[in-house]
């Protein structure tokens, strides 16, 4: 509570549907700023109806945007009032994260296999009532064939009904959630 209090934190509403963060800044950015470590941050609206991709270049926020709709979802769960204007979100029974770079040189194990690895963990347990968040996914192989599993692997998703919430710099992944009713 006293965290939250730090924040003004807002309950929201937890009902299936959509994952919906008005005016959401990830906690420990805000809290940055009202220490003056930083001097400026930046709320953003995000919705998740059944997928996002969100793109853009690089230092440009879309891997805190990922972390801030993770960690507001599980805080959410928890009962965490959030840095949110208002808010509503499922509750997840699995949340699934692939992020950063788990290669390990003493095991023999590239970058792109700890992300196979990952993904094969996730398509295996992943339902309905999962929340996937996958970060840059394909990265360490050739764009083309990246690309191409990772359109897969999110098709598969969502005719599981997950939500999803994938950052890339893929122009085809791109092109390919431009075709896809159920990626924004």
């Amino acid at each position: 509570a006293e965290f939250g209090r730090k924040y003004n934190g807002v309950f929201p509403e937890l009902k299936s549907g959509e994952i919906y963060f008005k005016k959401a800044i990830h906690p420990l950015l805000y809290l940055a700023y009202k220490e003056n470590k930083i001097s400026k941050i930046v709320y953003n609206d995000l919705i998740v109806k059944k997928g996002l991709l969100i793109s853009g270049p690089n230092l440009g926020g879309k891997t805190v945007v990922l972390k801030t709709i993770g960690l507001l979802s599980l805080m959410a769960q928890a009962g965490f009032p959030l840095p949110i204007e208002e808010g509503r979100v499922p509750v997840f029974k699995k949340v699934f994260i692939d992020l950063g770079d788990e290669q390990d040189l003493f095991e023999g194990e590239s970058s792109f296999s700890a992300h196979l690895r990952n993904l094969k963990k996730i398509l295996k347990l992943a339902d309905e009532n999962s929340l996937v968040l996958l970060d840059e996914p394909g990265k360490g192989t050739n764009p083309e064939e990246g690309s191409a599993l990772i359109a897969g692997v999110i098709s598969v998703l969502l005719e599981r009904n997950c939500k999803i919430v994938v950052t890339t710099h893929s122009q085809e992944l791109k092109m390919f959630a431009l075709k896809i009713p159920e990626m924004e």
